[in-house]
């Protein structure tokens, strides 16, 4: 188990200090700065020499990867707890006399843990990004932003919306990085003097609050990480065919999405960032074809030319196989399209993908 070394967190706590003297600066603002400088850091360093090569699979390296965090994690829970609960404890046998000392010793404590917690998450997020060949843009990293906003709830499925998975991708599409990291920021902060609050208590529950939440973010960040991978891998494999049709497959992604209820968190950042690559007025004209009727898309696939339309379907099992399940609607949808198209449809393709997401963490294209 590998904690972040010196030269890896210095970097960050200066700046986050520099910050702090920013009588301007928010309180939510050391979090997009912490991110900024560690993943220049990393990827100017080559860090994706630290997973190591390894005959592991992408799946098995993923869940060690988190539940090395979540360890990590519980531990400078545990420990920034037992310190607040002794200052509180010294503070008050002293009748408030050694609170000159132990409560700023708390504070710093609880703050240390706060930002050692959040590199925590970021490394997280890095080697989980290099375990499954996702690349992470350290000069404009707006797809992690997207991501965190749903992962670190920021942004959730408006529960007074008509369409709650429509507008929450809508959201999340136009999200502003520094707004999403200042919420996170301000979010951890609260979450990490509340949870500091009760003597003893804190022990148990600054560790716990911490594995909870690192394993919430490793397992966001890791099914999205993999649903990235597969899309990817899907329209590589297809090449330049689906290219004139991404429109139509970033529909039949969205219906195969929502076909069982609510659009997961990863499922929403990865049609956010898919969406964010398209030209504003077709980006706009796709996103008011997210409906819950896919008839109208699927008449209009039958238009599609015929040397794209196996590599169409095969993304669309792709979209459908990565969650590792296939549901009777999400089958039906399959089923219809492949109709539309000419095509036959095969489940034990589907299934076979299944497996291989389950015990590789990727699936084969070939």
């Amino acid at each position: 188990m590998n904690a972040p070394n010196e030269s890896e967190v210095v970097p960050a706590v200066e700046g986050l200090q520099r910050d702090e003297a920013d009588e301007g600066s928010a309180r939510g603002a050391w979090f997009p700065r912490l991110v900024s400088a560690y993943l220049r850091r990393r990827y100017r360093e080559g860090a994706k020499a630290r997973i190591g090569a390894s005959e592991r699979s992408a799946a098995d390296r993923a869940e060690w990867a988190i539940k090395r965090a979540c360890a990590l994690s519980a531990m400078t829970g545990a420990t920034s707890g037992a310190i607040s609960t002794a200052a509180e404890i010294l503070t008050a046998e002293t009748e408030g006399i050694a609170g000159l000392v132990t409560l700023p010793t708390a504070a710093v404590t609880i703050g240390g843990e706060m930002v050692f917690r959040s590199w925590v998450h970021l490394r997280l997020t890095c080697d989980l990004a290099d375990i499954f060949d996702v690349r992470i843009d350290p000069d404009d990293p707006s797809d992690l932003w997207r991501l965190y906003a749903l992962a670190f709830k920021t942004e959730e499925h408006a529960a007074e919306s008509e369409d709650p998975g429509h507008d929450l991708v809508h959201r999340v599409v136009h999200v502003e990085s520094e707004q999403v990291g200042e919420k996170i920021g301000v979010r951890l902060l609260g979450e990490s003097i509340v949870r500091n609050l009760v003597p003893v208590a804190s022990v148990v529950t600054s560790s716990w609050s911490n594995w909870r939440m690192t394993r919430h973010v490793g397992d966001t960040v890791r099914r999205y990480m993999r649903y990235h991978r597969a899309l990817e891998d899907a329209l590589e494999h297809a090449e330049a065919a689906c290219s004139s049709v991404l429109d139509l497959l970033l529909e039949g992604i969205w219906h195969l999405f929502t076909a069982d209820g609510r659009l997961s968190s990863e499922e929403a950042a990865l049609l956010a960032n898919v969406l964010r690559k398209l030209p504003a007025a077709e980006r706009g004209a796709v996103m008011r074809r997210f409906t819950d009727d896919e008839h109208d898309w699927s008449e209009r696939i039958q238009a599609i030319p015929e040397p794209v339309r196996e590599p169409f379907l095969r993304a669309l099992e792709v979209a459908a196989a990565v969650d590792k399940s296939v549901s009777l609607p999400e089958r039906k949808i399959l089923r219809r399209a492949a109709r539309k198209l000419g095509l036959g449809f095969d489940l034990s393709r589907v299934e076979g993908m299944i497996k291989e997401f389950d015990e590789r963490g990727v699936v084969a294209l070939g």
